[in-house]
């Protein structure tokens, strides 16, 4: 096989899985981290408070919260997932690597930002910490783990506009 054809073939399965995934709209995201964030949760809670968890809902310092799927940020988890299927020339060994250590990192920093806002769940000002925590910072945390990865792993192309490039180049030079 050439490497035109491999190109094109890279390009066509990774965007594959990234549509496939996808078409779950987060759920399967939300469907697969909801019980080890929950678990885990728990576990780190415990030692501090009485806890009652029912299902997805944890009953903690008076307060009954469901973890719902904004708490697991699956979107974050999808982001995450997008970045790193969507670049190029990254080897199968070291894209699963970049997955598995991201999203480790991503849910320890989410289980954090969860026990922080246990300890706060009383403040005046829990909704807004809440909100962006949950909306900014999470998309920050994002990137900076993006730009661990790259670093780390020495990635040298970028997601999406390095496969525009490839086709573009491939088309341009088909015309002439």
């Amino acid at each position: 096989m050439n490497k035109k054809t491999k190109g094109i073939l890279s390009i066509f399965a990774r965007y594959t899985i990234i549509i496939l995934i996808s078409v779950g709209n987060l759920k399967l995201i939300y469907n697969l981290l909801t019980p080890p964030t929950v678990k885990v949760l728990v576990m780190v809670l415990r030692p501090f408070y009485d806890i009652i968890v029912v299902g997805n809902f944890i009953y903690v310092r008076g307060i009954t919260t469901e973890i719902a799927s904004s708490c697991i940020i699956a979107s974050a988890f999808f982001l995450m997932f997008i970045l790193i299927f969507s670049t190029p020339d990254i080897k199968p060994k070291k894209r699963i690597l970049a997955f598995m250590v991201s999203f480790v990192i991503l849910f320890i920093l989410n289980i954090a930002r969860m026990v922080f806002l246990v300890s706060i769940i009383h403040s005046p000002h829990f909704n807004t910490i809440h909100w962006i925590l949950q909306n900014l910072v999470s998309m920050v945390v994002v990137a900076a783990i993006w730009i661990g990865m790259v670093s780390l792993l020495k990635i040298k192309t970028v997601p999406v506009c390095s496969d525009v490039k490839y086709i573009y180049g491939l088309i341009k030079k088909s015309k002439h």
